[in-house]
C-alpha cells in the first residue's frame, strides 16, 4: 500500500500588526542570572526555571535563586549555557549545559553530571526523553540513568524530539522530519524531507507545528494512513521560527527572530515587538516559550530577559501616549469619554485634543491639535456629550468655551463663549442641552438656537460647579465647592440646599453623581469617600466600602455594578449583593494614577474604559469575576535560632529539601520561623 504525504510550506510576509498584551518583565534587577533566556520550564511546586547563557535561575513568584557555574559539581555545575530545561514533576530537573547532560535533584538540592552528551530533551507524561546523536533514550528512575530506546535507521543527527499522546515519536533532524509510530517495529516515516528542524509542538487539536531553521514554519494535520496535510498559510513577522506554545484560549504563540506572533483560533495574526511603549517586549528576538499551570505565558528573549502575561487573567488593555501613532493616544491625561452609535469611542484629553478610537481595529485618530488643520485648535477638553440624532459631539473646554464637532464631516461646526469659557459637564435631553460652566448652569435649545441660564431667578445656579445630574424623578442636582443644590425641574420653586458637613454629608466637595438602576443616588467626594442619598429622611449616609476617600468618577456598568474610580484604582461594587473588587491602578490597569478629571465610560457591549494620568485602560465587565486559577502553597525556607537551615547544613534538621519534607526534627530549645511561598502571578 502506498503512503500518501501531502504537505504545504507556509509562506511568510513581514507584518506590523500590534496586539494589546501588556508584558510584565523579569531582568537583572529581579535577580535573573543573565538576560538571554534560552529555555524555560516549571517544576511541580509551581516555580519557574530559566536557562540563560550564564547559568540557571529559579523564580518562586517573590524572589530569584541563581545557580552559576562552579567547580563544586554538587551545589552547581560546570557549564554556562543552560538549554533544554525539562521537569519530570517527580522531583527532577534535566537540562543541557555546554552539551553536557545535567540532572538537578530538587529534594536533595544537588546537581549531578550524567555520562551522556545529549542533543535535546523532551518530557511526556512525566517521562524524560533524550536524543544523543542519532539515538533516543529514556530516563530510568530505578537505575537513575538514561536507557537506550531507539536508533534512527537513516543515521541523521537528531535536533529535536517530541512524543505525542499516541506514543508516536517525532524526530527532527538536520535533514528532515521523521515519525516513528511503533518503537517495537521502528520504521521511520519521512514527513518533511531536507529541512533542519529547530522545534516541534503539538496543540490540543492534534496539529503539529514545525519550525525549520530559516525556512519558515510547517503545520501538519496527522490524518489516517499516515497522511499529513496542512490547513492554512499565515503571515508572520519573520521567517526564522524558534518556538511555539498554545494558550488556554486555543491561540498559538510563535516565537521568531524578530517578534512574537499570536495566531488566534480564527487564523488572525497579531505581532509583538520591542517598543518604547509601556508593557512592550524588551527585545524582539524570542528564544523560548512556556505555559505554566495557571495559563501564564512565559517568553524568553535574546538580551531582553523574561516577559510574562496571562491571556485569560490579564483582561486589561492599556493605551499609552504616542504622538503621530495610530495605536496610541495623543496625550497622556485622559478625560471624559462617550460612545457613538457605531460603538466607537470619543475621548477628551487635557492637552492633546480630541481622540477617536475605532474599536474594531483599536486604531486612533487625533483631532483638533494639528496646527496644519483648517479646524481650530482645542487641546484641553473637559467634558463631552453625544447627540445620536444629529451624529455630533458637544464638547466643553478649559478656557476656550464650547463647540460642536460634526462626526460625519469631521469638523467643528460652531463655537460660542456665551456661557463661560471653562465647562464642567454637558447633558443632552431631547433638544435641550444643559451646560455647567464657570458661570453657572445654562440650557441651549437646539431647535430654537437660543441659550441662557436654566433658572435666571435662582441665584444658586449662577455659580461654578464640579458636576450635575438630572435624575429619573426630574430633579437636577448641582455639586458646588461648598454645597449641593437640588431643584425640582417641574416646579423650580421646590429647592433644597445641602451644605457640606450637614445632614450626614461629609465636609468635602462632591465631584460626581450617579443614579443606580433602582433610582438610588450615589455621590463621590474629594476626601470623604462615597455617599448614598436617603430620600425618606432627606439625608445622606457614607458607604464604608474598601476604605476609599477620593471618588473621581462614577458609572453604572454591565451587571448592575457600580464603578468608582478612586485613589487606589477602580472599585467595582454591587450594592445589592455586596460583591466587590478593587482593580489596582498600577498593577492591573497599568496606569500610574487616576485623578480628578479622569474619565470613566461603560459601553453598550460591556467594555469599560478608564482614563488615567498616563493613558487609558479598558476591560470587558463580564470578565472581572472569573474564577482565579489555582496555585501551590508550600514552605520555602526555615530559620532555626536565626540561622537558615537546609538539607545541606550540618545540623541534620532537614533530611530533604523543605518543600518536600514530611517532618522537621527540632530540639526543645530550637526556635523556628517558616516562610511560605505561593506562586500566583494572577492577582
Amino acid at each position: 500500500m502506498k503512503r500518501k504525504i501531502l504537505l504545504y510550506v507556509l509562506l511568510f510576509v513581514s507584518i506590523t500588526l500590534r496586539g494589546n498584551v501588556y508584558f510584565k518583565h523579569l531582568g537583572k534587577t529581579d535577580g535573573l542570572s543573565q538576560i538571554s533566556v534560552i529555555s524555560i520550564c516549571q517544576d511541580e511546586l509551581g516555580r519557574m526555571w530559566f536557562g540563560t547563557l550564564e547559568g540557571l535561575s529559579c523564580y518562586d513568584g517573590n524572589s530569584m535563586t541563581v545557580y552559576k557555574p562552579s567547580q563544586d559539581s554538587v551545589r552547581s555545575f560546570l557549564g554556562n549555557n543552560v538549554d533544554n530545561l525539562v521537569s519530570d514533576k517527580q522531583g527532577n530537573l534535566f537540562f543541557i549545559s555546554d552539551y553536557a547532560l545535567v540532572r538537578y535533584d530538587l529534594r536533595k538540592e544537588q546537581f549531578s553530571l550524567l555520562k551522556q552528551r545529549a542533543n535535546c530533551l523532551h518530557v511526556h507524561n512525566q517521562e524524560v526523553w533524550a536524543a544523543i546523536r542519532d539515538s533516543v533514550f529514556k530516563w530510568d528512575r530505578q537505575k537513575e540513568e538514561f536507557a537506550f530506546i531507539y536508533q534512527l535507521s537513516v543515521k541523521k543527527y537528531i535536533t529535536y524530539l517530541y512524543v505525542d499522546d499516541n506514543e508516536c515519536v517525532w524526530l527532527g533532524t538536520t535533514d528532515g522530519l521523521y515519525r516513528v509510530d511503533n518503537l517495537d517495529n521502528p520504521a521511520p516515516v519521512c514527513v518533511i524531507p531536507k529541512v533542519n528542524v529547530l522545534s516541534l509542538y503539538r496543540d490540543t487539536k492534534g496539529k503539529m507545528w514545525v519550525a525549520a531553521f530559516r525556512q519558515g514554519m510547517y503545520t501538519i494535520e496527522n490524518g489516517i494512513s499516515q497522511q499529513f496535510v496542512d490547513e492554512q498559510n499565515f503571515l508572520l513577522s519573520n521567517n526564522d521560527i524558534r518556538c511555539f506554545v498554545e494558550d488556554d484560549e486555543g491561540s498559538i504563540w510563535v516565537g521568531t527572530f524578530n517578534g512574537l506572533n499570536k495566531i488566534d483560533t480564527l487564523g488572525n495574526v497579531s505581532c509583538y515587538k520591542k517598543d518604547t511603549q509601556p508593557g512592550s517586549l524588551k527585545h524582539s528576538s524570542i528564544f523560548s516559550l512556556c505555559k505554566d499551570s495557571q495559563g501564564t505565558i512565559w517568553v524568553g528573549t535574546y538580551y531582553g530577559g523574561v516577559q510574562y502575561f496571562n491571556p485569560q487573567v490579564d483582561i486589561f488593555t492599556h493605551y499609552s501616549e504616542g504622538v503621530g501613532r495610530k495605536d496610541c493616544l495623543s496625550f497622556f491625561f485622559v478625560g471624559n469619554m462617550v460612545e457613538d452609535k457605531r460603538g466607537d469611542v470619543w475621548i477628551c484629553t487635557e492637552g492633546g485634543g480630541l481622540n477617536y478610537l475605532h474599536r474594531d481595529s483599536r486604531q486612533f485618530t487625533h483631532y483638533l491639535t494639528d496646527e496644519k488643520s483648517v479646524s481650530p485648535l482645542f487641546s484641553n477638553l473637559k467634558c463631552i456629550e453625544y447627540d445620536e440624532g444629529r451624529d455630533c459631539l458637544y464638547i466643553g473646554t478649559h478656557k476656550q468655551g464650547f463647540f460642536c464637532f460634526d462626526i460625519t464631516a469631521r469638523k467643528v461646526v460652531y463655537h460660542t463663549e456665551k456661557m463661560g469659557k471653562s465647562l464642567s459637564k454637558i447633558i443632552l435631553r431631547g433638544d435641550s442641552l444643559y451646560i455647567l460652566s464657570g458661570d453657572g448652569l445654562y440650557v441651549k435649545d437646539l431647535k430654537q438656537e437660543t441659550m441662557g441660564y436654566l433658572y435666571p431667578s435662582i441665584r444658586e445656579t449662577h455659580r461654578a460647579g464640579s458636576s450635575f445630574l438630572i435624575d429619573s424623578k426630574d430633579y437636577i442636582w448641582i455639586a458646588q465647592h461648598d454645597q449641593l443644590v437640588r431643584i425640582n425641574m417641574k416646579m423650580p420653586e421646590e429647592k433644597y440646599i445641602y451644605k457640606y458637613n450637614e445632614r450626614g454629608l461629609g465636609k468635602f466637595q462632591v465631584l460626581n453623581i450617579v443614579e443606580y438602576t433602582d433610582g438610588t443616588l450615589y455621590f463621590g467626594t474629594y476626601g470623604a469617600g462615597l455617599y448614598v442619598f436617603n430620600p425618606a429622611e432627606n439625608s445622606f449616609k457614607q458607604c464604608s466600602i474598601f476604605d476609599i476617600r477620593y471618588c473621581y468618577n462614577l458609572s453604572v456598568i454591565q451587571g448592575d455594578y457600580l464603578a468608582v474610580s478612586c485613589e487606589k484604582g477602580l472599585l467595582v461594587y454591587h450594592p445589592k449583593t455586596q460583591e466587590m473588587k478593587m482593580i489596582d491602578a498600577e498593577n492591573q490597569l497599568h496606569l500610574s494614577a487616576i485623578n480628578d478629571g479622569c474619565g470613566l465610560l461603560s459601553c453598550s457591549d460591556g467594555e469599560v474604559f478608564v482614563g488615567g494620568t498616563s493613558g487609558m485602560a479598558s476591560f470587558m465587565s463580564h470578565s472581572l469575576f472569573n474564577p482565579s486559577p489555582r496555585y501551590n502553597l508550600y514552605f520555602s525556607s526555615l530559620f532555626v535560632n536565626d540561622k537558615l537551615v537546609s538539607c545541606e547544613t550540618s545540623d541534620r534538621i532537614l533530611e530533604t529539601a523543605l518543600p518536600f519534607a514530611d517532618q522537621i526534627n527540632l530540639e526543645y530549645n530550637e526556635n523556628n520561623i517558616l516562610d511560605f511561598s505561593r506562586f500566583d502571578l494572577t492577582d
